[in-house]
């Protein structure tokens, strides 16, 4: 019993420092992990805890941080994206070393995250979500709603905070033609957590309703930014609608699942705006020239009428 070695906590992970760094000094690797838990993002450093899961239960944790030098480098990267990317309960792939000390512990240090990894995952539920839609026959189902003659209430669903209700509005309200437009805003958030249902709750809210057609919109931003608008639900919620649902979210280069189903799509709010307005033009244009065919083809036949009258006239004159 006196004989028994007695060791510290700091000899016996310092000897686990000194075996672990022969086989992970300046080895760097790719992980593909999910984050469990991101830190106080105001921090000079960004702790974050890493999991991996199976069937919905965590089987690995570990700690990791992004050293504020290349904190600066990644949020550069990301751009706008890096809180869509950072975030709780996103997979990430990270480009990562490890290091151990004695107080504390394993640590995976992160380098570098790639951005089109969580691209390429996008774009996969994108087209998985677009085969199940396809697969229900509702792509086209909003589609086959009759727009009336003119648009004259429009419902607009968007953030009343971004600039997108607002080009909708300028377009609709000073067009050229001084055409009057009824318009109603049902504004929620169109990005973040709770956008998906607020969509999906106006939408509902907007059903057996007085309007021509419901407008959802936004003012652009980043593919992930966009990313609530390839929701499965909120395609759903469009193809089933008994109103036509116009769409303009201000992308200029990409199409999302709500484009798609909708009834008609633009891609800026502003073009949505002018598609309408162009639209009561071209009836009004369509109607003028009907109008004065009308009133062209009345002048012909009276005029042809009086014609043939005065000619019979002057023949019963003549003869009598």
């Amino acid at each position: 019993m006196n004989n028994k070695r007695i060791y510290t906590l700091s000899a016996i992970l310092g000897r686990i420092r000194t075996i672990l760094e022969a086989s992970i000094k300046d080895k760097y690797f790719w992980l593909k992990v999910e984050i469990a838990k991101k830190g106080n993002p105001n921090q000079p450093h960004l702790y974050l805890e890493l999991t991996e899961t199976k069937e919905g239960q965590s089987i690995a944790t570990c700690r990791a941080t992004i050293w504020r030098s290349r904190l600066i480098q990644i949020k550069e990267s990301l751009g706008s994206d890096f809180d869509n990317i950072i975030k709780d309960g996103n997979e990430i792939l990270c480009y990562v070393k490890l290091e151990f000390t004695e107080r504390f512990g394993l640590n995976i240090v992160i380098e570098d995250i790639d951005l089109n990894f969580n691209l390429g995952a996008l774009e996969k539920k994108k087209q998985e979500t677009l085969d199940n839609l396809k697969k229900e026959g509702l792509i086209v189902k909003n589609k086959s709603l009759k727009l009336p003659a003119v648009i004259q209430k429009i419902a607009i669903i968007g953030s009343s905070e971004t600039a997108g209700i607002t080009d909708l509005i300028k377009q609709l309200k000073t067009n050229l033609y001084h055409y009057y437009f009824k318009i109603e805003v049902f504004s929620c958030n169109v990005q973040g957590d709770k956008a998906e249902a607020e969509i999906i709750n106006r939408l509902k809210q907007l059903k057996d309703s007085s309007f021509d057609v419901i407008a959802l919109v936004r003012g652009g931003g980043s593919k992930l930014d966009l990313e609530v608008f390839n929701s499965y639900n909120i395609a759903k919620e469009i193809a089933l609608h008994d109103r036509p649902v116009f769409t303009g979210i201000g992308h200029e280069t990409d199409i999302s699942v709500s484009d798609i189903v909708a009834n008609v799509y633009h891609k800026t709010p502003s073009a949505l705006g002018s598609y309408i307005v162009e639209r009561a033009r071209n009836f009004e244009v369509r109607f003028s020239t009907s109008y004065n065919y009308i009133l062209e083809y009345k002048k012909h036949f009276m005029d042809d009428k009086w014609s043939k009258l005065n000619l019979n006239t002057q023949t019963l004159t003549s003869t009598a």
